[in-house]
């Protein structure tokens, strides 16, 4: 397929997009049989459109600087999923977290002048946040092994 496009349509910048096609149908089979848990599959699917998105951004208009944020629905996608997978986990709240952190981070930094080389402080919130859900649950562990006594 790739060299039946490249040669007939040019554009071998970008042609090579096709092999994008293996890892997708590969998604797409394990959907279909249920070989693969669905979060896996969604995170997959969105991996594969995402680069395909940022390669043709890239290449056709030559937007590779803003088109790299469309790179970030892969680890947001992946958190969604795991958090509906695992409903009231503290890692639902981590990667909630970490969501906000990215969003923050890019919104202090275009919109609030010279605060890029501060604005990495919004990531801290992550393992701040993950301490804080530990200290918890260890404080309620043992709040229920004090009443069991």
């Amino acid at each position: 397929m790739f060299f039946l496009l490249g040669f007939t349509v040019g554009h071998w910048e970008s042609v090579w997009l096709v092999f994008l096609a293996v890892p997708a149908t590969a998604i797409i089979a394990d959907i279909a049989t249920k070989n693969k848990d669905l979060s896996g599959s969604i995170t997959g699917a969105v991996a594969i459109a995402a680069a395909a998105v940022f390669f043709v951004l890239g290449f056709t208009g030559g937007y590779w600087h803003p088109g790299w944020m469309v790179l970030l629905a892969i680890p947001v996608t992946a958190i969604l999923t795991g958090m509906f997978r695992n409903k009231g986990s503290a890692d639902s709240a981590v990667g909630l977290a970490a969501i906000a952190s990215v969003v923050a981070f890019i919104l202090i930094g275009f919109f609030v002048p010279d605060s890029w080389r501060l604005a990495w402080l919004v990531f801290l919130s992550i393992p701040a946040t993950a301490i804080i859900l530990n200290i918890v649950r260890v404080s309620k562990k043992s709040g229920e092994d004090d009443n069991q006594r």
